[in-house]
């Protein structure tokens, strides 16, 4: 599901909670803004057009005009979806990014219920932006995905599931009859994916 459609999903689930959610691209952010008012949802989405890394300030991005969906700070993950979907031409332009650390201090947030990210292979960026949060256990799941990309990221179940271990947290992978905690097997390493659960100890 596109960043709308599961921004409209966490609306309905929980309706008296707040969707922060972050939209790189400006085609794509348009898109979002008008899913969600169409849906009446606007005073529980705050929508930014704004990208989360490890870094603030201006990156590259790619994306490409024959579609509002596919765009990513990584080249080659807009070129894979380019050739595996028969869009046209890969363009780089700059976008805004910030942390998640730095934004959830601007806003005055201490607790994170989940955190999701969609972020075409620059997942590890995302996760070391919010260390601060870690840190100090703010954060209770966070859904990142896990798929093709990952052989030209070089990042690993393994560098996932020691990422969040370190943090106190366990890995699942997400299928549709719930998430399948489990010890990490070499045997994971399928580049198929897509979604991993990663939830505190805490939540039990």
């Amino acid at each position: 599901a596109n960043v709308g459609e599961w921004a409209l999903a966490a609306c309905r689930a929980l309706p008296g909670a707040t969707v922060h959610a972050f939209e790189i691209a400006p085609k794509t952010a348009d898109r979002l803004a008008s899913s969600i008012d169409a849906a009446g949802r606007r005073e529980q989405v705050v929508i930014n057009r704004v990208g989360l890394a490890d870094v603030e300030g201006e990156i590259a991005l790619y994306l490409t005009l024959d579609s509002d969906t596919e765009s990513s700070t990584l080249r080659a993950a807009v070129e894979f979806a380019a050739k595996d979907q028969g869009l046209g031409e890969v363009i780089e332009t700059t976008a805004r990014v910030t942390t998640g650390d730095a934004y959830l201090r601007a806003h005055a947030i201490t607790h994170v219920d989940l955190l999701k990210i969609d972020v075409e292979g620059a997942e590890f960026s995302v996760l070391e932006g919010f260390a601060d949060s870690f840190a100090y256990g703010a954060i209770d799941m966070v859904q990142f995905e896990y798929g093709p990309i990952n052989l030209t990221t070089r990042k690993l179940v393994a560098d996932f599931v020691a990422f969040f271990a370190d943090r106190g947290f366990v890995v699942g992978k997400i299928y549709p009859e719930g998430v399948a905690f489990k010890p990490y097997e070499l045997g994971d390493e399928d580049f198929v994916g897509p979604n991993y659960l990663a939830c505190h100890e805490r939540r039990g």
